[in-house]
């Protein structure tokens, strides 16, 4: 069984690799770590990023969210979702920042322990039904997710802002 995505997730990891002179990650045993891509650091080493696209979200709800399980609801099984299983050193997120296409770069340690901190604080998400239904469509098969909603001005706090250049 096929598994279909958006493309947009795909297309910002495309976006990054380019416009920071990096590689997109094609090991599944990198991918299952929610690495996407390695970066040049200015100081000549190699970083691994995690590129999430929540342009759209960012600017509709001013948040993005991170997710942190991933049920099957035919089954009731749960998995960790992206967000634990991440093992990257930076985060790169793409936003609208005051209408701007922009990335959030931000050292995956901070992001973590921020939302550790303050996991008790901020807003729970869940897919909604017509979503798990299109994800059950893809065939996938953890088709609802869930975690927290991050509020785009503490997101942006966080690392260091800059423009998308497609």
């Amino acid at each position: 069984m096929s598994v279909v995505f958006d493309g947009a997730g795909f297309k910002a990891e495309q976006i990054a690799a380019k416009q920071f002179n990096g590689k997109l990650v094609t090991d599944l045993s990198l991918q299952y770590k929610d690495i996407d891509a390695l970066i040049p650091a200015k100081d000549g080493s190699v970083k691994s990023v995690s590129v999430k696209d929540q342009k759209w979200s960012s600017n509709k709800y001013k948040a993005v969210q991170v997710e942190l399980e991933c049920t099957n609801t035919r089954t009731g099984a749960v998995i960790d979702g992206c967000f634990p299983k991440n093992e990257s050193d930076y985060y790169m997120w793409r936003v609208t920042v005051d209408g701007k296409d922009s990335w959030v770069v931000i050292l995956s340690t901070v992001l973590k322990d921020f939302v550790t901190t303050n996991l008790d604080k901020l807003k729970n998400y869940r897919t909604s039904a017509p979503v798990e239904a299109k994800n059950r469509s893809y065939g996938r098969k953890y088709d609802r997710t869930s975690g927290k909603v991050i509020p785009l001005a503490e997101l942006l706090k966080l690392g260091t802002v800059m423009a998308v250049k497609t």
